[in-house]
């Protein structure tokens, strides 16, 4: 996600004028898990704590655990022992999106005699993931990017683990990059006989790791919410489809196509928006054409009659002096392109 990861972590930036990780809390909270322990780096405690508080405004409890150095999923989760506090836990990867969230699951585990279960989606190319071998209704064997796999079941981002999983992770290795995998750890939870139950995840699953992967979430997300009736569209604008438009938005000349979102104090002046389109608050497009793409709180777009694909970062900046026939761009915060 560079360069947007540069000035802030991804886990923090907007699908659907929301931040990732605020989509992640109404999965979790939907389990009735409202105590987290939030896994960051020393780098970025201070962004995550400004942002998120103490968790109350999300109806939850945070707390934040430092992981000193990258040394793999598996290490950060042995930094969060001391919180666990010898229970049962929920791990969940920090820019992974569920359709239908987790409950299946959590379910699975605390009604089944296991030590761990994982989230698994069927994908096309398996090679590109961690897959799971599964006999018997449980997992026999994980095996990380196979270049023959054994099934098209890919390991996604959600674990619920027993507290044995900890001396699990203390007795494996680092693996060739230097890290200490989960996949080690839960194969060590398999080799020591624990069952580890499998759990295929249905509904669409989205690991938010790329700016295509994003624009795609972005629909997704929107589809799921309700339109309201917009109330600053005048009779000389038109709207098809689910538009959602936040407070003192202002619209004039303009075609909205959903799912589109407009942001709070956002303008949009002769232009044609959607479909799949999130407009930030506090930005402006004028003149102008955009479609499966997202703008960042107050960016602008002028002139440009044919942007997408598109990702513009914290109040970026486009102007279009002459026409084009396409434009795909990622701009980070604070950037300035003026083309002729």
């Amino acid at each position: 996600m560079r360069p947007f990861s540069y000035s802030r972590p991804k886990h923090l930036l907007p699908i659907a004028n929301r931040s990732i990780i605020e989509w992640i809390f109404d999965t979790i909270l939907a389990v009735d898990i409202s105590e987290i322990g939030l896994v960051v780096s020393p780098t970025t405690r201070d962004t995550f704590q400004k942002m998120l508080g103490d968790g109350s405004q999300f109806g939850m409890a945070l707390t934040y655990i430092v992981q000193k150095e990258p040394k793999g999923l598996a290490h950060a989760v042995s930094c969060a022992e001391h919180f666990v506090d010898g229970e049962s836990f929920l791990l969940y990867l920090g820019d992974n999106l569920f359709e239908h969230g987790i409950g299946e699951l959590v379910q699975k585990f605390q009604t089944e005699d296991c030590g761990a279960a994982i989230a698994l989606v069927e994908v096309d190319d398996p090679r590109r993931f961690g897959v799971a071998r599964v006999e018997a209704g449980e997992i026999q064997e994980l095996i990380e990017k196979p270049e023959n796999p054994p099934s098209n079941l890919a390991i996604a981002g959600a674990y619920v683990f027993g507290p044995d999983i900890f001396d699990a992770i203390g007795r494996i290795s680092p693996s060739r990059r230097g890290e200490l995998e989960i996949t080690d750890a839960i194969q060590r939870l398999i080799n020591d006989r624990l069952t580890v139950l499998p759990h295929t995840v249905q509904g669409w699953w989205k690991d938010v790791g790329q700016p295509r992967d994003m624009i795609i979430a972005n629909e997704l997300l929107i589809r799921r919410l309700k339109s309201d009736s917009p109330q600053s569209i005048g009779e000389d604008s038109s709207i098809e489809g689910i538009v959602i438009i936040e407070s003192e938005a202002h619209i004039e000349r303009s075609h909205l196509i959903g799912p589109v979102i407009i942001g709070k104090d956002a303008e949009i002046r002769n232009a044609t928006i959607g479909p799949n389109v999130t407009v930030g608050s506090n930005c402006t497009v004028s003149e102008s054409s955009v479609r499966n793409s997202l703008m960042f709180e107050g960016a602008e777009v002028h002139g440009v009659k044919n942007m997408e694909w598109s990702i513009l970062g914290r109040s970026a900046c486009i102007n279009r002096r002459e026409n084009h026939p396409q434009h795909t761009l990622l701009m980070s915060d604070h950037s300035s392109l003026e083309t002729s």
